[in-house]
């Protein structure tokens, strides 16, 4: 979908500790997507691994996505 791609960038940024791009990955995202949620996001995603998914989830959040 489009934005979500922006979200990966967004994810892989937060956990390597580059903010800024993950801030601005996440706001490219928001404008494809506004009012995105973590929480809306995780609907659409297939995780096996629920510590991954957790993970995830606080990266986009470190990235600016509201939580709910």
């Amino acid at each position: 979908s489009e934005g979500f791609g922006h979200l990966d960038l967004a994810i892989v940024y937060a956990q390597t500790g580059e903010l800024e791009a993950a801030r601005h990955e996440a706001q490219l995202a928001q404008k494809y997507r506004p009012g995105l949620t973590v929480a809306a996001w995780e609907k659409t995603q297939l995780y096996s691994d629920p510590a991954m998914l957790e993970r995830d989830k606080k990266a986009l959040q470190k990235a600016g996505i509201a939580p709910e």
